[in-house]
């Protein structure tokens, strides 16, 4: 029997949002093939999105929101929706990067928490 892999859908990390129209943004992604619920860093010098990286000195390495879907931005930047503040999150459902330490986590937890991203 074959085993399928089904990504998480669209908003699966959203707990409570106000609204629609207050909580999410469109921005401009970068960089990668990336899931629903990564948590995204701003790149200062092009105003676009990518994965939040802690060890970062581009601007991703502050977190800035977290993808509200699947998007595949490797070839070339695209519009996706971000959530960006008044949210309840799970926070076991975010996406991070790989080698993200579990201090460098909890720091950014915090700083969404700055933005009304609330994880629980």
């Amino acid at each position: 029997m074959t085993v399928q892999y089904q990504r998480p859908g669209n908003g699966h990390y959203v707990v409570h949002e106000l609204s629609t129209w207050l909580c999410r943004d469109q921005v401009t992604l970068t960089g990668g093939d990336y899931d629903s619920g990564t948590v995204l860093g701003k790149v200062t010098s092009t105003g676009q999105y990518t994965q939040f990286n802690p060890t970062a000195s581009d601007g991703s390495e502050v977190p800035a929101g977290i993808l509200y879907t699947r998007a595949n931005a490797t070839d070339a930047p695209k519009d996706v929706v971000m959530t960006s503040g008044l949210t309840a999150v799970h926070g076991k459902c975010l996406v991070w990067p790989e080698t993200i330490t579990a201090e460098q986590q909890q720091s950014a937890m915090v700083s969404l928490r700055q933005l009304n991203i609330k994880c629980v």
